[in-house]
């Protein structure tokens, strides 16, 4: 959830996705009364690009809490070709239904139709194209094939709606708010040789990806199997898991730490996983002095910032739209990039060999 303030940009992880319906929706309302509380000029409301999790529900919270009739919601993502068209959800012209998101273990996309996707019943949602008549009330799940969508449905918010969708919908309501500033620029991205990637979204990882992040000398690491499938924390696993990781870093090596195995559908899953993975990168970090520090996954990203005790970072570099390169207050040497699960890794950080200094 992101709040815009009267001359500041907050951002608050909620990290809801993984919880139930009805925990979401709880947690929701205590986070929308603590950001109404800090007189903000407008709430955003930052969701999946493809509309995974219990996005009714708390959108449903929101509103409730704010007094709101109406909420616009736009998902999809232009500059990755994820387009919202007639109501039907299309990643690189396929429905969604069809590609690698249908194999989501938590969400999986059986239908590409943004009603199905969304409609629970607890509230009226629609779906209408950027230049429709709008309802009075419900949940407005708006077309978005272009630029011109975005614009027009930025345009067409108002003190009875709430705002939320992807970044790129967010990005377009900004440019109505002349005093925000832009991320500043650097000409390179600084990649060091104790680099340390770690890949915590479930999103499937083809063998060509593996292939390309071994053929850039990175040496891979994948959780062992019984601290995967073990609902405790095993302290001393994860601490030999993290020796080993040092000791390569230590090397000179570069390391991807990876979660590649079958899923059980155990219920909270997600969450003990993303547990575990923040515990590792606090003992590596115990261990050894890290350069780079590169995170998929939003979800992930929450937990290993929350072990590590960092809240506040400065943004020194956008990469590619989504992909952010940061330093963190309390740990000034440390460069900490970040992307969304389901977006690619651009080709400037995978071809690692070409950008060590």
């Amino acid at each position: 959830m992101i709040l815009l303030g009267l001359l500041k940009l907050e951002e608050l992880a909620s990290d809801t996705r993984s919880l139930s319906k009805e925990n979401a929706y709880s947690e929701i309302k205590k986070i929308t009364a603590y950001l109404i509380s800090l007189k903000p000029e407008f709430i955003f409301k930052k969701i999946d690009s493809v509309l995974r999790g219990n996005i009714e529900y708390e959108l449903v919270a929101q509103m409730e809490v704010m007094k709101k009739s109406i909420a616009i919601v736009v998902a999809g993502n232009s500059n990755f070709n994820r387009l919202i068209k007639n109501g039907v959800y299309y990643v690189n012209g396929q429905l969604l239904s069809e590609t690698s998101f249908a194999t989501d273990p938590e969400f999986p996309a059986k239908t590409s139709s943004v009603l199905e996707i969304i409609k629970k019943g607890t509230i009226a949602v629609t779906n209408c194209n950027s230049k429709d008549e709008l309802p009075l009330s419900g949940l407005i799940i708006g077309d978005n094939s272009s630029e011109d969508d975005l614009s027009r449905w930025a345009n067409r918010l108002d003190h009875d709606s709430i705002a939320a969708g992807s970044a790129v919908f967010f990005k377009q309501i900004l440019k109505k708010y002349p005093y925000t500033e832009n991320i500043t620029q650097q000409s390179d991205i600084t990649i060091k040789e104790k680099s340390l990637f770690i890949f915590g979204s479930k999103f499937p990882k083809t063998e060509s990806f593996i292939e390309r992040i071994k053929a850039s000398d990175i040496e891979i690491t994948n959780m062992p199997k019984a601290l995967f499938e073990t609902a405790e924390i095993e302290i001393s696993t994860i601490e030999n898991w993290a020796k080993d990781i040092a000791k390569s870093l230590n090397n000179k090596k570069k390391v991807a730490v990876t979660m590649i195995h079958e899923s059980n559908n155990e219920d909270g899953l997600a969450k003990r996983i993303k547990t575990k993975i923040g515990l590792l990168a606090s003992n590596i970090l115990a261990k050894t002095t890290i350069d780079h520090l590169l995170i998929e996954g939003g979800a992930t990203t929450f937990a290993i910032l929350n072990q590590l005790k960092i809240s506040e970072l400065y943004p020194v570099k956008e990469i590619e739209p989504g992909v952010i390169q940061m330093i963190p207050k309390n740990h000034p040497n440390l460069h900490i990039t970040t992307k969304p699960g389901s977006y690619l890794w651009p080709d400037e950080i995978l071809d690692l060999n070409n950008n060590i200094p």
